[in-house]
């Protein structure tokens, strides 16, 4: 009997230890699993799409699925392309450049039109800038909108927000013969968010209502075409993007230092933005961060 008992002794230590060792060998590795799965997770970036109507999206020319599309990437430059899935009317398409920043999410939203004046959207991306601020820049089409952060004083873009709270922030653009957008961004301590926003045509604006300021503009576009230098003004990322053609939409060519000054090509009527020459290269800069620095003389 004492034999038994012994044996049943044993048995009750043996699977006291048998289930130490499977609970080490299970749960252990998962911790680890888990460490490796969340460092992974950091390391990537997310990115969001939507839009109105329901559209295809690529990226860098692979079809990805359909918005809303979320997914995560590696930290990266994408081509994104959306095709509108309506049959309805004939809408454009809408591709664009995104650049991904690696734990940070990425939202792009379009309302595509029939035509790039009744197409709108934004883009919201990040930049790191380190320390604890946290930092939103507005940059808009048309240039020169009306800015509204958290329904405070009026500002005109490009427009910067500095050490603002990390929290959701509302941001309303308008401008005159367009419609305006309102929505929320999210800032957060390091970051520059940058909103790159894209305002629709408005068609029941009455064309004649802007004689008077068309008028100004043309004098003001006048004296532009005399131009012959600019330089570059301080900016909030302490470049300037130079872009292939003379709005926010246009790729990225290179960059110029403030404080420089560049040859004027051309100037563009409609924009303003101002066509240089740049390490043997032409591209175009927004006349919100460039001044003129010398005319021709007449």
């Amino acid at each position: 009997m004492s034999r038994v008992c012994s044996f049943g002794k044993l048995f009750c230590t043996v699977g006291k230890i048998k289930y130490l060792i499977i609970a080490f060998v299970v749960v252990i590795p998962l911790g680890v699993v888990g460490y490796f799965l969340s460092n992974y997770l950091d390391s990537k970036a997310a990115l969001l799409v939507e839009s109105e109507p329901s559209s295809i999206v690529y990226l860098d020319g692979k079809q990805v699925g359909k918005t809303p599309y979320e997914g995560e990437l590696d930290e990266r430059e994408v081509t994104l392309k959306l095709v509108p899935e309506s049959f309805d009317v004939p809408l454009l398409p809408y591709e664009t450049k995104v650049s991904l920043t690696k734990g940070v999410r990425t939202v792009v939203r379009r309302k595509l039109g029939d035509s790039r004046q009744t197409s709108s959207g934004e883009i919201i991306s990040f930049e790191h800038i380190g320390g604890d601020s946290a930092n939103v820049s507005v940059i808009t089409t048309p240039d020169g909108s009306e800015v509204f952060f958290d329904s405070g004083e009026k500002e005109f873009s490009p427009a910067r927000f500095t050490s603002v709270s990390n929290t959701s922030h509302d941001l309303e653009v308008k401008a005159q013969g367009y419609l305006s957008r309102k929505f929320e961004v999210l800032a957060e301590s390091g970051y520059n968010l940058t909103a790159i926003v894209e305002l629709p045509r408005d068609p029941d604006y009455k064309p004649d209502e802007e004689l008077k300021t068309d008028e100004s503009n043309d004098n003001n576009k006048n004296e532009k075409d005399k131009i012959d230098k600019v330089t570059i003004m301080e900016t909030p990322t302490g470049f300037l993007r130079v872009r292939s053609g003379p709005n926010v939409t246009n790729d990225e060519v290179g960059r110029v230092t403030p404080g420089k000054e560049y040859e004027v090509l051309s100037v563009d009527k409609d924009t303003g933005w101002y066509e240089i020459s740049f390490d043997d290269e032409s591209g175009w800069v927004t006349d919100a961060y460039a001044t003129p620095s010398a005319k021709t003389s007449e």
